[in-house]
């Protein structure tokens, strides 16, 4: 499990992580930090500490990420082939890049990144959907 999932798992089971030095001081309901997520969280420590060090001055907050996130989108939509999507049934590769750069963001949202760092991780995945975009008009094409 990515540090970043394991953070997500945690707080839906109402666990509350925060730094404290070296180390993650937990507060948690009774029965939801179970043996195999504290050894999780162990085994990940220096990412989960990463991801929860306070945040700087030039992070994105939740808000910000997810405007500049619809602002990516909305400037590709134009560009969008209906069904591009499905190309990444067909072919392993693509499908593999699509959800490795999705994690990307995930991930860059989760641990409140900075702006270029969310439109880095942005630009890879939009990059795959227009691979994607480009392979559904190809097979349009050669069945006309």
């Amino acid at each position: 499990m990515r540090a970043a999932e394991l953070i997500a798992t945690l707080r839906a089971r109402g666990v509350k992580l925060k730094p404290a030095g070296t180390s993650i001081a937990f507060e948690a309901p009774r029965g939801a930090l179970t043996p195999a997520l504290r050894a999780e969280v162990v085994e990940h420590k220096a990412e989960v500490l990463a991801i929860l060090k306070p945040a700087d001055a030039d992070r994105l907050d939740l808000a910000d990420c997810m405007a500049l996130i619809a602002e990516t989108f909305d400037s590709v939509r134009a560009e969008y082939i209906e069904g591009a999507v499905s190309v990444l049934k067909t072919n392993v590769d693509l499908a593999g890049r699509f959800k490795a750069t999705e994690a990307a963001v995930d991930d860059a949202v989760v641990a409140g990144p900075t702006e270029a760092q969310l439109r880095a991780a942005l630009a890879a995945h939009v990059e795959v959907i227009r691979e994607c975009c480009w392979r559904q008009r190809a097979r349009r094409e050669q069945a006309a």
